[in-house]
């Protein structure tokens, strides 16, 4: 394919698919150097939907001697938008959207964490007319809210797990819940153990670990233990009431295609405070995978709720352009607390330290369970503590 990527006949994109542990990133670096090979004088540009992604694979392109001087390697957003600035009535200047490039300098894109890449983005990547190789994880769940699955069904398949991955506990796990499709009770090596609820080791693991680090992420199958979790973790750090509070951990709830926002992102509070009374805030977001602060309006109805569809829609379109129309603002976005938070928006991240509450949905067959604990075990990078409910 990379020596007739040019010829329309083989297709413009190629889609790879492996598992935890079979070397995709090590792929991409190879991919690169034989680029290289091929044409001394191309640019290419390496995006990964979420930060962490990106961070991870510049350090092993750079490890591995695959990243050039000229070539990209960040976010799809940082690629592809460029930001559209405001002043504010103080004069400073703000955010206040993004744009879609026109052109991309690139003869090739390489594509990680293709597995959560949505119908929209995917469109937007497409539309420079630029070869694609996208190269994501077919065993995860599908991108939230999209029956969109770039790597579903991929071109090739990486199936070999690498010698090196499997003295990680949590490889050699992800690989038992693929062939098992469940967890059994005990320790897998390191910090990498299954416990229930009642036990006095979750009371003394609850105690210890340190819920308000962006490295530390809980999750869950169910929305009602979303909110108890919620609820438990921010008493245990000192926050109480509906109104999230500077500091704390919040993440994204829908899409946002005027800031190109996206369902599932994390961010830490940097500051709130009421814009539009009574339920309307003006906030500062650090995201996670933004390298400027986020500066926008949030509704504080979504806070601590089971479920969300009935808050989508709460202020009428006419009220809404008038907050838009007074404020300056594209949109008003919607968030909900982010200490614990289910699977499905998990997708695409990784973090140090997980605690996973272990739950399955009476409609959920045994294959889409499968893929959930698959999803739910494989964003733990270090710490992976699985608490089984009573």
């Amino acid at each position: 394919w990379l020596q007739h990527y040019e010829d329309e006949r083989y297709g413009h994109y190629i889609t790879v698919g492996g598992y935890a542990g079979t070397g995709k990133t090590h792929l991409a670096a190879a991919l690169r150097i034989s680029l290289r090979d091929l044409d001394r004088t191309m640019c290419v540009g390496f995006c990964a939907f979420t930060g962490k992604a990106s961070s991870v694979l510049k350090e092993r392109l750079e490890s591995t001697g695959g990243l050039y001087e000229d070539d990209y390697v960040g976010t799809i957003h940082g690629m592809i938008y460029r930001p559209v600035i405001a002043e504010d009535e103080n004069g400073r200047q703000k955010i206040v959207g993004w744009k879609k490039r026109s052109e991309l300098p690139y003869g090739m894109i390489i594509l990680d964490e293709a597995s959560m890449v949505s119908s929209d983005l995917w469109r937007d990547l497409r539309s420079y007319d630029i070869p694609i190789i996208a190269v994501g994880d077919h065993g995860q769940l599908p991108p939230i809210g999209d029956r969109f699955s770039l790597v579903h069904r991929p071109d090739l398949i990486l199936n070999e797990i690498h010698r090196q991955a499997l003295d990680s506990a949590i490889i050699r796990l992800s690989v038992e819940v693929r062939s098992r499709g469940e967890i059994p009770f005990g320790t897998f090596g390191g910090d990498v153990y299954k416990m229930r609820q009642s036990s006095s080791d979750f009371n003394d693991l609850f105690e210890s670990l340190d819920f308000s680090q962006q490295t530390m992420v809980t999750l869950c199958g169910m929305n009602w233990t979303r909110v108890q979790l919620n609820r438990q973790i921010r008493k245990k750090l000192g926050y109480y009431g509906q109104i999230p509070c500077e500091g704390e951990r919040i993440i994204c709830l829908k899409n946002n295609r005027y800031t190109k926002l996206m369902n599932g992102q994390l961010g830490t509070l940097g500051s709130i405070s009421l814009r539009v009374p009574p339920n309307i805030y003006e906030a500062v977001i650090k995201m996670d995978n933004m390298p400027e602060p986020y500066q926008t309006l949030i509704r504080s109805c979504c806070f601590g709720k089971k479920e969300y569809n009935g808050y989508y829609d709460e202020v009428s379109p006419k009220k809404v352009k008038q907050i838009l129309d007074d404020t300056g603002y594209p949109a008003v976005d919607l968030f909900d607390f982010g200490y614990a938070i289910s699977v499905h928006r998990s997708q695409g991240s990784e973090w140090d330290n997980v605690l996973l509450f272990e739950e399955r949905s009476q409609y959920w067959d045994s294959e889409f369970y499968r893929r959930w604990l698959y999803t739910a075990v494989t964003r733990a990078k270090d710490k992976l503590f699985i608490v089984a409910r009573d």
